[in-house]
């Protein structure tokens, strides 16, 4: 394994290759009698499972490294605010976006037919979700950013069918400056007004003078995320986006199956909706395992005897663990 380089552009018959090269390199004493056919792709295949190998697709690099300054500031200020801070007064707050037209899927086709199906000329709609977590393990209501000036672009998602509390903003697309003051408020009352911490990521609309105003007056304490790092350090983007999308796309799949027609922005919000308020308590206690930090060995002993009775169920945005609906 010394002898192999990660990350430099390789195809299988390269790595053939330099296994066959290195195999001749054995003295013929002690090696068994084998030519190069012997080194087949699936032997190239096991050999790379073993390893702890795999052929991954070059792409271009979309971000910077992580400033370590940043990281030691932001673990600091996370080890600072949970020795004074109920864990119901610690926050984590992201937005992402949700597709619900699928530009990857499959259908059934006749063996020999050169076209299959065509993509839907809006195959790359999408809404923007905006999801809280708390380190007590609780989820709040999502929030849906309606694209629109006015409160009449919220018509957009008439139709929604829940049991679960949502909210809707509106903005032109992404989480503006008055959509983060409106967040705020909205912040300020699900921690019953009393001074809390947010750990948010460094978006423009995120950093701006009005925001971090507003947040002071609230008492609330802004926790940045270090720059290009919100993979590792930002809890719902750790796991918990990753469980909730693939449950989601899972729903959507099976309304769509069912229906054998494409699924309309309320029906996916709606299936959005579920799959949120079913994320798993395991889910959430890893998710916020922040490497570095004091909360690396989270756990539901950390998390006290409320979660203790809740063991590997689901969270609903009321804070009570249950079961999945069926569809």
């Amino acid at each position: 394994m010394q002898y192999i380089n990660v990350g430099i552009a390789i195809r299988r018959r390269h790595l053939k290759s330099m296994l066959w090269e290195f195999y001749k390199s054995f003295d013929p004493e002690v090696r068994e009698f084998m030519d190069e056919r012997r080194i087949s792709y699936r032997f190239i295949n096991d050999f790379t499972k073993r390893n702890k190998l795999s052929f991954r697709m070059i792409r271009s690099k979309k971000r910077e490294e992580v400033d370590q300054s940043q990281v030691e500031l932001f673990i600091t200020e996370v080890n600072n605010i949970i020795e004074y801070l109920p864990l119901n007064m610690i926050f984590n707050m992201d937005k992402t976006p949700v597709n619900f037209v699928f530009l990857h899927g499959k259908v059934l086709a006749n063996v020999g037919d050169r076209v299959t199906a065509h993509l839907p000329n809006d195959f790359k709609q999408s809404f923007t979700e905006i999801c809280t977590i708390s380190l007590d393990c609780k989820l709040f209501p999502t929030i849906f950013l309606a694209t629109g000036k006015t409160d009449l672009c919220h018509r957009q998602f008439d139709g929604i069918e829940t049991r679960y509390p949502y909210k809707i903003m509106h903005s032109g697309g992404n989480t503006s400056t008055d959509v983060m003051l409106d967040y705020l408020e909205l912040l300020h009352d699900w921690a019953n007004k009393e001074p809390c911490a947010l750990l948010i990521d460094q978006y423009r609309s995120h950093i701006k003078s009005p925001v971090v105003a507003k947040a002071s007056k609230l008492n609330i304490e802004l926790i940045y995320v270090p720059k290009s790092g919100t993979d590792k350090y930002q809890p719902l983007d750790r796991r918990v986006f990753g469980a909730v999308k693939a449950k989601y796309a899972m729903k959507v799949a099976d309304r769509i199956f069912e229906n054998s027609t494409p699924i309309s922005k309320p029906e996916a919000a709606s299936c959005f909706i579920r799959a949120w308020n079913t994320v798993s308590l395991a889910t959430l206690i890893t998710a916020w395992r922040i490497p570095g930090s004091n909360l690396e060995n989270f756990d539901q002993e950390t998390l006290g005897a409320q979660a203790d009775e809740s063991d590997d169920e689901n969270s609903s945005s009321d804070g009570e663990f249950e079961e999945d609906e069926k569809p």
